[in-house]
């Protein structure tokens, strides 16, 4: 099988130009297919997918690009069969069976498919790529074998597969090999299709490629359209029929309904199309002067163009019969003044086509926000939940700051408003085309559909997997909006290796905990529950690491406040906890002498899915989480407790070294001419984390370091084990009890005595949950016993001592 699968991808069926893409294997290409559901249209007409495209400036077009016409049809690896109308769901069963048996495929119903009569297209590998004669030539052997049904549409490789909607399965066969070109190709005829194949058509008219000598009329397309969409209906039902030119170039469902009725639904329109098609057919040969070439170009420009219109037993047959029936042509030799549209509208209008024009004569801010749709699918999006513009500047989606949007709605008010109404420049009315447009399924998306896939890394020069090791081209459809600051790189590593042999002081099992712990901050990933704490002096190189390691990361990466993870006498703002939503490595530093940690906000951002947060003013939301924390200083924070689940979650990473009265002030400028190896570092420190099966590796300096960290901890716990004689059982009178006072002054005393603070007497008290409290002059602990210290004893110590009461 192909080991890459080229193909062109458009956003709509407008996109004459689409995207040039490659599938690096057969399961890619059936993902393209396979979409999730928001990313499919929820009509016919939407994103389609044909092969690939030359780049190229065919006869006719203005500009040099991968234009989608025959023309410039490249060799494709698959071949894609429609079948139309197939005789009920038995049918159905056996064609699926005779494929399955015969190649690998994919298979799904298409728009106008019916649980009665069936329609489906089934998309197979090839063996070797495959020219565009090739292909149909492959599709004229197999039809015969596959069954009547088959519709010929395809058999040209420019012609637009529209891609499943939303809600259609799509279903594999993948015990057969693919499909053998060369098995195939001596059963079919090799020799190019002459265009149109005019013998098997019973009109009696030839193909013409130039117009009849008596017709006057304009040569460019888009004045000819443009003067068509302007004649009074009138005269344009005189030719053709009952609709307008505008009702059938923009397939106007509700006009055409009423003007050809359709005879059944099967193919989900609510008119007859044949009889829509042989209308336009019939106006355009008039206009055009019966030149059937420019008849077919203009059609396909139109909204009425389908699937059906690639047979060439159907366009080409309508066309003819059009042009055998017009006797008279469009002769005016000194044709009418141009629309004032294109006279009058001011400089910088924009050029508009087609559909839009029609939308851009209606003139309202619906209308004219449509026009904004389409010219802005696969450009713009608004993000619903952020309240902003994001543009795709070929790399990832930006947020845009600009006001481009309303720039562009400006453009287009400018356009449309050729007769200067003061109504259509006005800031509303901009404003107003801009708040539509927002709404538009094209461009409105929810905060969530950026950057889900938690393992796609997106650098400048590609977008890296992560599960494969893989480097792609940049997809508008992943929906990505970071990006790293570099692509990586293998080059110039060797000072960067040099440093990290100096900060670990050449311990290679921290050097590759290190490597594997920050490679694991690149993905989303978050099974596992964890987060770094590097502690040192100062000049130990560990902030330079953590600073290369946030330059490298780009987007990825970002600056939290340390009180984030605190304890504070008051809750923080939930700003705090959204400014960790989609990042990848949360980085905190400076942390003050004496502060504790929140123990329940540590478990909540290593530990939980999904945290809720909201921005200043703004509602509260729900967002998974993708980050890992590192934390870095010169001080400790404290604990209040020490538990399991503490001890699991904090990674204390050591730097001993010390570049006091050595510092190289060059050094972080010379490591960050070299950040694509920084990122390839890391990209390998993920590899051997997901091959470890997402666990860290051992180190003993980590292990040991942590263990002296959590036994020096100052907690109640110590405090009582040191302080506090802790009674089994305890008989005495109420009033002998030590008061909670007492006993918090001890506690603090102990505190100062070691240079911490104490936490709260509420928190403390917190820890002493399991201590009977009784209520008598204040609140008082039995099973508690204060030992007297050095110093503080009047007379000697006995703790069976029971103390006399005078009453």
């Amino acid at each position: 099988m192909n080991a890459q699968f080229a193909y062109s991808i458009g956003q709509r069926i407008e996109d004459n130009c689409p995207a040039q893409s490659v599938a690096t294997s057969w399961d890619d290409f059936v993902a393209v297919f396979d979409a999730p559901d928001y990313l499919r249209s929820t009509a016919k007409g939407g994103r389609y997918l044909c092969g690939p495209m030359r780049a190229g400036q065919p006869a006719g077009k203005s500009a040099f690009a991968t234009w989608r016409c025959n023309e410039l049809a490249a060799p494709v690896a698959w071949l894609a069969l429609d079948f139309d109308s197939l005789d009920g769901p038995g049918a159905l069963d056996t064609l699926i069976a005779t494929c399955g048996a015969m190649f690998t495929c994919l298979w799904h119903h298409t728009a106008s498919s019916t649980p009665q009569l069936p329609r489906i297209r089934i998309v197979a590998p090839l063996d070797r790529l495959a020219s565009p004669t090739e292909v149909a030539a492959l599709a004229a052997a197999l039809g015969p074998i596959l069954g009547p049904q088959r519709d010929t549409n395809q058999d040209r490789t420019s012609q637009p597969l529209y891609l499943p909607l939303r809600g259609t399965q799509i279903m594999r066969c993948d015990d057969a090999p693919p499909i053998c070109v060369d098995m195939w190709l001596p059963s079919a005829t090799l020799s190019a299709p002459a265009a149109p194949v005019v013998s098997s058509m019973p009109v009696d008219q030839d193909w013409t490629e130039e117009p009849r000598a008596d017709w006057r009329g304009p040569t460019d397309d888009d004045e000819l359209i443009r003067r068509a969409l302007a004649a009074k209906p009138s005269a344009e039902r005189a030719f053709g029929g009952k609709a307008t030119f505008a009702d059938l170039w923009n397939a106007n469902g509700e006009a055409l309904g009423r003007s050809y009725p359709a005879s059944d639904r099967r193919d989900g329109l609510p008119y007859d199309a044949s009889r829509a098609d042989a209308a336009l057919a019939q106006m355009l040969a008039r206009r055009t002067g019966n030149d059937c070439s420019r008849i077919e170009r203009l059609m396909e420009r139109s909204a009425l163009n389908r699937d059906k219109w690639g047979r060439a037993d159907y366009l080409q047959r309508t066309i003819l019969g059009a042009v055998g029936r017009q006797l008279e042509v469009l002769t005016d030799k000194a044709p009418p003044a141009p629309l004032p549209l294109v006279m009058t509208a001011p400089a910088g209008a924009l050029a508009l086509q087609g559909v839009e024009m029609s939308l851009l004569q209606l003139g309202t801010q619906d209308s004219v926000a449509q026009i904004f749709a389409r010219q802005m699918a696969g450009k713009m999006l608004f993000n619903h939940t952020r309240k902003t513009w994001l543009e795709w500047d070929g790399t990832r989606w930006q947020i845009e700051r600009t006001e481009k949007a309303f720039d562009f709605a400006r453009d287009l008010a400018r356009t449309v408003n050729y007769e200067g109404k003061s109504s259509l420049g006005s800031s509303s009315f901009c404003a107003g085309v801009e708040q539509f447009a927002q709404s538009d399924r094209a461009l409105a998306v929810e905060g969530t559909e950026f950057d889900r896939d938690n393992y796609l890394l997106n650098t400048p020069g590609g977008t890296f997997d992560l599960r494969t090791n893989t480097l792609r081209q940049h997809d508008p459809v992943d929906r990505l909006t970071m990006c790293t600051a570099v692509t990586p790189s293998a080059e110039g590593g060797a000072a960067f290796d040099k440093f990290m042999g100096e900060i670990t002081m050449g311990d290679r099992e921290l050097a590759e905990f290190l490597q594997v712990s920050l490679g694991a901050c690149l993905s989303g990933a978050v099974e596992s529950h964890w987060m770094l704490f590097w502690i040192g002096h100062g000049r130990n190189g560990k902030n330079t690491l953590g600073d290369l390691v946030q330059d490298a990361m780009g987007d990825y990466a970002r600056k939290v406040p340390t009180s984030t993870l605190m304890a504070k006498a008051h809750e923080g703002h939930p700003t705090e906890i959204a400014n960790l939503q989609g990042i990848r490595l949360a980085l905190s530093s400076e942390i003050n002498d004496g502060e504790h940690w929140n123990e329940a906000r540590i478990n909540e951002v290593t530990g939980d899915a999904t945290l809720s947060a909201r921005f200043m003013r703004g509602d509260l939301f729900t967002f998974q989480r993708t980050h890992k924390h590192l934390i870095f200083g010169n001080n400790r924070p404290q604990l209040r407790t020490v538990g399991n689940a503490i001890k699991s979650r904090i990674k204390i990473v050591p730097f001993k070294a010390s570049f006091i009265g050595r510092e190289d002030a060059d050094l972080p400028r010379r490591l960050r001419e070299n950040l694509g190896y920084v990122i390839a570092w890391l990209i390998e420190g993920h590899r051997k984390w997901l091959a470890a099966g997402k666990r860290l590796p051992q180190c003993q300096a980590v292990e040991a370091e942590s263990a002296d960290y959590f036994a020096a901890q100052s907690t109640v716990d110590m405090w009582l084990s040191e302080r506090v004689q802790v009674l089994a059982s305890d008989d005495r009178n109420v009033l002998a009890l030590p008061k909670a006072g007492e006993l918090y002054r001890d506690y603090t005393d102990w505190k100062k005595e070691r240079g911490e603070n104490p936490v709260s007497m509420t928190r403390w008290a917190e820890s002493l949950r399991g201590f009977e409290k009784v209520k008598s002059s204040g609140v008082r602990y039995r099973g508690l016993m204060l030992i007297p210290q050095a110093g503080n004893v009047p007379f000697p110590f006995s703790p069976n001592a029971q103390p006399s009461y005078v009453n």
